[in-house]
């Protein structure tokens, strides 16, 4: 197995434990990469044409998104936290700081995916539908709901270069066992490889009209 990646093994762990880093994850995933349908609609629209037009620049248009869905982000982590301590009484057994230094990138690399899809969305249609394509597989091969450890050899290997994989193990590892940065630099890395990729993919091709 890859270091820095790891199935949980803590002896009192429950479903509950298991699942909420994986839905905070998946909730992440979810949030960037359907940033691609509003992007292919304003651009249907001509909207994103004619803010073209105004003084703001490109990068101020793009940044401003950004920063919406990382504020989103903030009220989902702090929603899903809150019902698992408040209900379940899930307690976060790491550093706070490395929950968010991985749900910032985590977020962003997402986020990124998101453009590259609305980069090769032609029509809302066509976003809605490449969304769902990258979503459901992300959502079923990462270790959301299981451990990959339970898949066949196939899919654990498939699963292994999915980026919710990285990101659901990793807020795993530290809000269950603790975990601190040094073993989870896999995760870190395969994030920003992510997040590299799809930024240079979508700077490339995402078009404005």
């Amino acid at each position: 197995m890859a270091p820095g990646f790891q199935s949980v093994q803590t002896a009192d762990l429950s479903f509950i434990s298991y699942l909420v880093p994986s839905i905070l994850g998946m909730s992440l995933m979810q949030l960037g990469v359907f940033a691609a349908i509003p992007l292919v609609a304003d651009r249907q629209k001509l909207i994103l044409k004619r803010l073209q037009a105004t003084p703001l620049r490109r990068w101020q248009l793009v940044g401003s998104n950004v920063l919406m869905r990382l504020l989103i982000a903030i009220v989902q982590t702090v929603i899903i936290v809150g019902v698992g301590s408040a209900f379940y009484k899930v307690e976060i057994a790491g550093s706070w700081l490395l929950i968010a230094a991985l749900i910032l990138l985590g977020s962003l690399a997402f986020i990124a995916l998101g453009y590259v899809i609305a980069s090769f969305a032609t029509t809302e249609d066509a976003a809605n539908g490449m969304t769902s394509a990258v979503q459901f597989p992300l959502m079923f091969l990462s270790g959301t709901f299981f451990p990959i450890d339970a898949m066949p050899d196939a899919l654990k290997t498939v699963a292994r270069a999915l980026p919710l994989t990285y990101l659901g193990d990793g807020l795993r590892q530290v809000m269950v066992d603790g975990t601190p940065f040094a073993p989870l630099w896999v995760c870190f890395a395969f994030l920003a490889i992510w997040l590299i990729v799809c930024f240079g993919i979508a700077a490339r091709f995402f078009k404005w009209q």
